[in-house]
């Protein structure tokens, strides 16, 4: 008896450690995803996803459709800060012509052009060029997109109640309200918040990072 109650004791200890490993390595597991998703994000702020340009259009010199895109389309005067980097179409199969066209991924040597472009787009709802309507989208991994989608709602409530609000990177919901400056990182709590205490008595101003 003495000797059974020693291995179950012992088996208990080792289920308990094993218990504890466990959840550290979860958490340090869910640390360095964090700082990878961190990373993947912070390396794509200065491209922009644009939708909507045909097939083809871009000739043989990309760059220069994409500046005659900022210049004719959102009427932005070009200098060094709109210099581009580089610029492809998304690696996949040319589409026909009945089919969207693939997505043109567009990187700013400077982030403040890629900030900028984005804002034209969304102050101009988009561009028309070469009979080609245009979207402009910032780009982020899947998982930090949908972390700012579930904002949506929060922002409808500010927009309707005219309460001046900012989407900050990498999805942080930022307002003031009776002086008090407050940030939310979780979706439903800062619907929550505004639908139980906001009314709105300011205007209102769209995120940073907006899409259109």
């Amino acid at each position: 008896m003495t000797e059974a109650e020693t291995r179950i004791s012992d088996a208990e200890d080792t289920v308990q450690q094993l218990a504890r490993d466990r959840e550290l390595h979860s958490q340090r597991i869910d640390a360095l995803w964090s700082r990878i998703e961190d990373l993947e994000n912070r390396s794509r702020r200065n491209n922009i996803r644009m939708l909507g340009l045909r097939e083809g259009s871009e000739g043989d010199d990309i760059k220069a459709c994409i500046e005659k895109i900022l210049t004719e389309g959102l009427k932005i005067v070009i200098d060094g800060e709109f210099e581009v980097e580089r610029a492809h179409r998304s690696p996949a199969a040319r589409r026909d012509e009945d089919q969207p066209p693939r997505v043109l991924m567009i990187r700013f040597l400077r982030s403040s052009g890629r900030d900028k472009v984005l804002k034209a787009a969304r102050e101009k709802n988009g561009a028309t060029w070469n009979g080609c309507r245009l979207s402009f989208f910032p780009d982020m991994s899947k998982s930090l997109a949908d972390k700012r989608k579930a904002f949506t709602p929060a922002k409808r409530l500010l927009h309707a109640k005219k309460v001046r609000f900012t989407l900050a990177f990498p999805a942080i919901l930022k307002f003031s309200w009776r002086g008090r400056k407050l940030n939310f990182q979780d979706a439903t709590e800062a619907e929550k918040f505004i639908q139980q205490r906001v009314t709105g008595t300011e205007f209102e101003e769209g995120d940073d990072d907006g899409e259109h």
